[in-house]
């Protein structure tokens, strides 16, 4: 199964895609480790693997891999601590900045306008357009995804990924105010 899967996924079948999806997801997701997750976690992890699985086929840096299942949990649960990680970081980012906006008064209209003062001055301008509808109309990623003429899967870690780039400039300004 393991060579024909990867020459699937190299040619870009949907067979492929569909038995990555079949075969694997549920035999990794069983596991007590991920009890916790809902299911719109696992479809990410899952998918994050399995963009990372299509572009290392691609490249051709995985043809010496004997078993793609263990592959995957070893990808999903690389993932799910990173996921773990970072959703640490920012809860200790949050209360570090309520504990810093209690100690010096600073109004959360201040607080609002500095960090889209950030995101005007430093992010590109598909990120600011992603998350204005997002954050300002309140759209989810299937109606930005038609907007913007993107798949909800792309607008969602299109999402990700302009959050994850603004928190860090919010960072570090914040170290700065």
């Amino acid at each position: 199964m393991d060579k024909n899967l990867i020459d699937l996924v190299r040619a870009g079948s949907r067979e492929g895609y569909s038995q990555l999806y079949t075969v694997l997801y549920n035999k990794i997701f069983m596991s007590r480790r991920y009890s916790e997750l809902d299911q719109t976690d696992k479809n990410d992890i899952f998918q994050e693997a399995a963009l990372s699985f299509t572009l290392k086929v691609r490249k051709g840096s995985i043809e010496d891999v004997e078993n793609i299942e263990a592959w995957f949990a070893g990808a999903c649960r690389n993932i799910f601590l990173n996921k773990i990680k970072r959703d640490r970081q920012n809860q200790a980012l949050t209360e570090s900045l309520r504990h810093d906006e209690e100690e010096d008064e600073v109004s959360t209209d201040e607080l609002t306008i500095r960090v889209f003062r950030i995101m005007n001055a430093s992010l590109d301008e598909k990120c600011k357009e992603l998350l204005k509808y997002f954050f300002v109309n309140g759209l989810d990623a299937e109606e930005i995804a038609e907007r913007m003429n993107y798949t909800k899967s792309f607008v969602k870690n299109k999402k990700s990924r302009c959050i994850k780039r603004l928190k860090s400039l919010i960072k570090s300004d914040f170290y700065d105010f």
